[in-house]
């Protein structure tokens, strides 16, 4: 068995260093190409706050805790259908053109939105290649949330202890969450560096590179 020299097999490697900045090359070349042909997505999140008022809340003291357990999944799903039912999403369709946004459908406003909740924060995510086009579009999500709660609470279908706060405006994004050229240079060009070294191992190995 051949003793294994790392400087001579290194040696070897370098003799078909042409193979592997071929390789980073290509892999750059494919990584822009990608972008050219999938433009950035950014995202854009506004918010709203859902508590209960336990001020408001009738003998609190005298409530079982499973009781709280049930305001508490109320204030979620009352929650949850002020932004995902079909007349919030109406709504929100309507309004993005009026405003004149590149929203064609409730399908687009389906596939390209988030609704996390982060214990009584409803964050609205939206995405978009166009960074304007996210922010308005999560904005007036929220808002359409924010009004159709205060229509219900006004009206007596939703109870007087949730409180609902104004949201809060949606960021205007300045990276992309999908698609960044640098991301995808890096990614490419490290892929393309791997292959080269593997083929470059390949050919060294052959009795005729010794």
């Amino acid at each position: 068995m051949d003793e294994f020299l790392p400087l001579q097999h290194f040696y070897r490697l370098t003799r078909t260093w042409w193979l592997i900045v071929l390789c980073a090359a290509l892999g750059l070349g494919a990584a822009y190409l990608f972008h050219r042909l999938n433009p950035p997505i950014y995202e854009s999140t506004a918010s709203l706050n859902v508590t209960i008022d336990l001020a408001q809340f009738e003998m609190l003291t005298d409530v079982p805790k499973d009781k709280l357990q049930y305001n508490e999944d109320l204030a979620v799903s009352v929650t949850d259908q002020a932004f995902r039912s079909l007349e919030a999403y109406q709504a929100v369709l309507t309004r993005c053109i009026a405003k004149g946004l590149p929203i064609d459908s409730i399908d687009t406003l389906y596939a390209n939105h988030t609704l996390e909740r982060r214990h009584a924060i409803w964050q609205m995510h939206y995405r978009n290649q166009n960074p304007r086009v996210a922010q308005m579009v999560a904005d007036t999500w929220a808002e359409v949330a924010y009004e159709n709660m205060m229509h219900w609470q006004s009206t007596g279908q939703i109870p007087a202890y949730l409180v609902v706060m104004q949201p809060v405006p949606a960021n205007l994004p300045s990276t992309p969450v999908l698609y960044d050229l640098y991301r995808l240079l890096l990614a490419g060009g490290l892929i393309g560096l791997i292959v080269g070294i593997l083929l470059a191992e390949i050919l060294a190995r052959k009795p005729h590179a010794r």
